[in-house]
């Protein structure tokens, strides 16, 4: 957002903001207006508007930002927090192969190789190039 001669501080984002004098008597009168107070009015309330507009787009931004870095610091937690990330594939892929019974049915919900697969990218891969875990299947006879 590019500053302008109303910008009070820093693009007048997160610094004060003069919204005019609130002891001029004009919002506690009854009187209307005189044609040199509406156009001071008019002036504030274009300024107010502009500001408001800034903010808002401000707020948008830093929300976009906000949900990009808590993504970011969720998944970097995560590698950190996991001791199985730090295993090799061929330590991982030999953990999977101790874990798995070859009599499983050949069937994607209760075979473990299938659930092997669902857990992340990384064990899918890992999974898949994984020949041995494929090897062995019971194809039930319907």
């Amino acid at each position: 957002m590019p500053c302008d001669s109303s910008c009070s501080t820093h693009c007048g984002l997160f610094g004060p903001f003069d919204l005019g004098n609130p002891s001029d008597g004009l919002v506690s009168s009854n009187d209307g207006p005189s044609q040199r107070q509406i156009g001071v009015i008019s002036a504030a309330i274009g300024r107010a508007e502009t500001h408001l507009a800034r903010v808002k787009e401000a707020i948008t931004l830093l929300t976009a930002q906000g949900t990009e870095l808590e993504a970011f610091l969720q998944s970097r937690r995560a590698m950190l927090e996991s001791p199985v990330g730090g295993l090799p594939n061929e330590m991982l892929s030999e953990i999977f192969l101790r874990c798995v019974g070859f009599d499983a049915p050949f069937d994607p919900v209760h075979n473990e190789a299938w659930v092997l697969t669902r857990v992340c990218r990384r064990w899918r891969s890992v999974a898949s190039t994984t020949s041995h875990l494929w090897s062995h299947f019971v194809i039930p006879r319907d």
